[in-house]
């Protein structure tokens, strides 16, 4: 027998996640959660995250009540530190489902209206980031002067002394090398090394060498123990591929005038990170992080220029601020037949934004939120 969620305690549920995107809910999981068979009245829902009110969607059929084959959506963000790109002790993103009428902010959906377009669309750029938690090392509290500092996990350690170079697989998915647009390649590393004082040298602390699928790109070279950014901007897209990029790095020998030992250099590697020009389309089931700019601004900050994504399915924009957009269809085949149909979005949409088509990422749990007897008298 279903009774109302009104007529008992109103409880709250967190619902983790890892990854970045578009997340479906469904009741049946708050019910395996331990909701129980309630039927919950939906202008009550809301959800949280930090303290902070994330825009939901609820799909209840409209008849505002939250039960059998309804679901709740929301865009949810990775858990990161400052300057960082993880967070330091989990991956885990927790966001609250309240159904006591707090934390109140409902998605806004629209559709898009068709647009005659008087020129190219905006461009689409995506980011691929590529980091492993490998080694742990230690450092003097004096070396430690940012956040970035006090990252302590690396994905491998390079020297002058190695006898092969780290070799960093990179899969650019959709990957637009013939737009005439490039990429931007940026490394993140840590000098551990000391250098003794080398008279009448002009060379840095550390330097790395690296190629890109066997083509040569500019050296870095820098000084001090602090976390450092290589960068290596404006590539050019036609030097990569979608899928089976290698990117080569080593530390090289190198030797001082004064002595015939080589430079101790010893360089950790902690992250990758590619932006690259994206063609628009979206796989089948799929899910994309977009951007209109290699370097997007605010949540707020708005695009101007249409958005054209290809996909052979129905797909849906959502941005972080809250917009749940219908596509208007602009051109193109039946789809799965004669190629993707083209999709069209308005102006007036976020710089930053996921596209979906089909299903929605599921979180990694649901649970109940239960109240803690740490404090009881028996636990002391």
């Amino acid at each position: 027998v279903m009774v109302p969620a009104m007529a008992t305690a109103e409880p709250a549920f967190k619902i983790y996640i890892e990854e970045a995107g578009v997340y479906r809910v469904v009741y049946d999981e708050l019910v395996d959660a331990g909701l129980g068979e309630v039927e919950v009245e939906s202008s009550l829902m809301g959800l949280a995250n930090r303290g902070e009110p994330v825009p939901l969607w609820i799909s209840d059929g409209d008849d505002g009540v939250f039960g059998p084959g309804d679901w709740i959506e929301f865009v949810g963000e990775r858990l990161q530190n400052e300057g960082l790109f993880y967070h330091e002790y989990t991956r885990h993103n927790v966001y609250w489902l309240t159904l006591d009428g707090s934390n109140i902010l409902p998605m806004r959906a629209r559709r898009s209206e068709p647009t005659v377009m008087f020129g190219d669309p905006a461009p689409l750029w995506r980011r691929a980031h590529v980091e492993q938690d490998q080694l742990l090392i230690r450092v003097r509290e004096t070396d430690i002067h940012s956040a970035e500092d006090a990252d302590l996990w690396f994905w491998a350690k390079l020297t002058h002394i190695d006898k092969k170079p780290t070799v960093i697989e990179l899969e650019l998915p959709g990957l637009d090398g013939n737009s005439g647009r490039t990429v931007d390649l940026r490394i993140g590393v840590r000098g551990m090394s000391r250098p003794r004082f080398r008279k009448g040298m002009e060379m840095g602390d550390h330097r790395v060498e690296m190629e890109l699928n066997g083509s040569p790109l500019p050296s870095a070279e820098w000084d001090g123990r602090s976390a450092y950014t290589i960068e290596v901007l404006d590539l050019d897209a036609a030097l990569l591929r979608p899928g089976g990029n290698r990117l080569t790095l080593w530390v090289p020998p190198r030797h001082s005038p004064d002595s015939d030992d080589p430079v101790v250099d010893v360089v950790m590697l902690n992250w990758v990170d590619v932006v690259y020009p994206h063609d628009g389309e979206v796989a089948e089931n799929g899910q994309v992080a977009f951007s209109t700019s290699p370097v997007p601004g605010p949540d707020d900050q708005v695009n101007e220029d249409p958005v054209e994504i290809l996909a052979n399915d129905t797909v849906r924009l959502y941005t972080m601020n809250g917009d749940r957009v219908d596509p208007f269809v602009g051109s193109g085949g039946v789809p799965g037949m004669y190629g993707p149909d083209t999709m069209r979005f308005d102006p007036k949409i976020a710089e930053s934004f996921f596209v979906t088509s089909g299903r929605l990422k599921h979180a990694k749990l649901v649970q109940r939120d239960l109240p803690s007897s740490l404090a009881d008298s028996g636990n002391q």
